[in-house]
């Protein structure tokens, strides 16, 4: 009797194939259900990092127009012998090269490259220059002063960008809602600029990565603040294909193929934002 008794408990102690394949289905569940939640909130994590590059980054363009009689950061400053971009403009009081890479910017800039990302922010070219009442309220390219800027807690002027793989000097990323040409064929549409040797390089690596994180992105504000900010359909400027120098606009971003012209796609909102400086808000469907 006591054998018996033995034999039944040792085959007791053993699992059932059925329950195993029960258990397996359980964690297979609860796997599917909880992987995502990681995932988000390592992306959330990366968002809050990200959100940190912006704020050292709105500081140091408030603390370089302090030490310069109040102007702006310029998109480039000319100098006699070089080319000196807004970011090593502002870099003495940043102190550290990475704040200048998002976490969450993975995108391989230049269409056959799959170097990292190290410049992942872009400049507003409303920041950088008055805009010009006779150009539809475009950049002039004229130095700008904080006291211009009538609502700066409203005003973007860093955001997520594109990229671009070089740290140079000569690599000077911006985006504009308008561009400033005479002819105003740019009106309304989301313009990035990669500056190299002239003026405005028609390279697609300044554009807004509008959902970078999630469905948006992250801006810095004149007066210092950081915010994310949920994209919006409309109107993307769009230079080329991605090719050997021209970048690959990110998927998910515009609602047709990359190519050279107006492609409709996610764009920065603009309800409530003053994105030239003058004072006037847009609205959801126009950006002043």
């Amino acid at each position: 009797m006591k054998n018996l008794k033995k034999q039944f408990d040792l085959h007791r102690k053993a699992f059932t194939l059925i329950e195993l394949l029960v258990v397996i289905a359980i964690i297979a569940i609860l796997a599917a259900i909880l992987f995502p939640v990681f995932g988000r909130a390592r992306e959330n994590a990366r968002r809050s990092s990200c959100q940190s590059n912006l704020k050292q980054i709105a500081l140091g363009w408030i603390q370089y127009s302090q030490d310069y009689d109040e102007l702006t950061v310029p998109g480039r400053i000319l100098a006699t012998s070089s080319r000196i971009s807004w970011n090593d403009a502002i870099q003495p009081y940043m102190k550290s090269e990475q704040v200048q890479s998002c976490p969450s910017n993975s995108n391989p800039a230049l269409g056959t490259s799959t170097q990292q990302i190290v410049r992942s922010y872009t400049y507003s070219s409303y920041a950088a220059s008055m805009p010009d009442p006779a150009r539809q309220n475009g950049p002039t390219g004229a130095a700008r002063t904080l006291s211009s800027i009538q609502a700066p807690a409203q005003m973007p002027i860093f955001a997520d960008a594109v990229g671009y793989r070089v740290s140079n000097t000569a690599q000077t990323l911006m985006f504009v809602y308008r561009s400033n040409s005479a002819s105003l064929t740019d009106i309304g549409r989301l313009v990035g600029y990669r500056i190299t040797d002239t003026l405005y390089d028609t390279k697609d690596h300044g554009l807004p990565w509008t959902t970078v994180h999630f469905d948006g992105a992250n801006y810095a504000f004149a007066d210092g603040h950081v915010k994310w900010l949920k994209a919006i359909e409309g109107n993307v400027q769009v230079f080329g294909a991605p090719a050997v120098d021209n970048a690959r606009i990110p998927d998910g971003m515009l609602n047709a193929a990359q190519a050279a012209g107006t492609v409709s796609g996610k764009v920065p909102p603009t309800a409530s934002l003053d994105w030239n400086g003058d004072g006037r808000l847009g609205t959801a469907s126009s950006w002043d």
